[in-house]
């Protein structure tokens, strides 16, 4: 093989590698990405921040949730019906169920973060991590307190 036949092997070669890259579908943004709230005006600094923010404001709104679930689940109904009853009875069922789903959220998200092998982008994926799960969580809890209620 001559030396123009291996250069324009390598150039087709090439040719291809970029090619499939091209094709590949790009990592689906996560809700909080997609919020569109954080950009990169403010550098990569502020774009962590803004994540954190945003990890923080779904973590006050589970907190939220949490406490008007648990009032739901501990109380009881006037007249003695459905609340005190079978809400009681689920009340530890759910607690213990948060405490783990918990541990799950941050153990997931300290492994996200790793891909950015405790780089300055590590931050960034684990508030992106938070952000995302939590906001779930968060449609877990509405759905729940709306199907205890139609009860």
């Amino acid at each position: 093989m001559t030396n123009v036949t291996k250069g324009f092997l390598a150039v087709l070669a090439t040719c291809w590698v970029f090619a499939a890259f091209a094709v590949m579908p790009a990592r689906a943004a996560t809700v909080c990405e997609a919020s569109k709230v954080c950009d990169f005006t403010n550098g990569n600094i502020g774009y962590k921040a803004c994540l954190g923010r945003l990890a923080k404001d779904q973590d006050r709104e589970l907190n939220r949730l949490y406490s008007q679930l648990r009032s739901m689940l501990r109380g009881s109904d006037a007249d003695g019906s459905i609340g005190g009853g079978e809400r009681a009875r689920s009340w530890p069922l759910f607690k213990k169920g948060q405490k783990f789903w918990l541990k799950f959220r941050d153990h997931q998200c300290e492994a996200e973060s790793q891909v950015a092998h405790g780089g300055t982008a590590a931050s960034g994926y684990y508030a992106n991590c938070l952000c995302n799960l939590t906001y779930h969580r968060n449609n877990d809890f509405k759905r729940m307190l709306d199907d205890y209620s139609a009860r």
